[in-house]
């Protein structure tokens, strides 16, 4: 069995998207810098995080998926992590894992 997800409850896609348009975003999406949130906040969202899904029990998944392919792979973790959206010049160093059963 594979599953391949994002523990983030919207893509930050979608952010940008609402930002292109001018349109707000639902609560709930994203963080700004400052730890607030609220539907006006396309812009300063981009700046801050987007929020995981299904509240602390996908924040313990996110975090286990950062420890597994992060920490456990040697690569960046965190902020460390190289963006995909702006410095391109500049590694992401992802890391990936995957488990076998047999």
């Amino acid at each position: 069995m594979k599953i391949d997800l994002a523990t983030s409850g919207v893509a930050r896609g979608n952010i940008i998207a609402a930002q292109k348009k001018g349109q707000p975003i639902p609560l709930g999406w994203a963080l700004d810098p400052e730890g607030k949130s609220d539907d006006r906040l396309r812009r300063r969202a981009l700046l801050g995080t987007v929020l995981t899904m299904a509240g602390h029990k996908g924040y313990a998944l996110a975090m286990m998926v950062e420890l597994f392919s992060g920490v456990l792979s040697g690569a960046a973790i965190g902020p460390d992590v190289g963006s995909m959206y702006k410095n391109l010049d500049r590694k992401q160093d992802v890391g990936h894992f995957s488990a076998s059963s047999t």
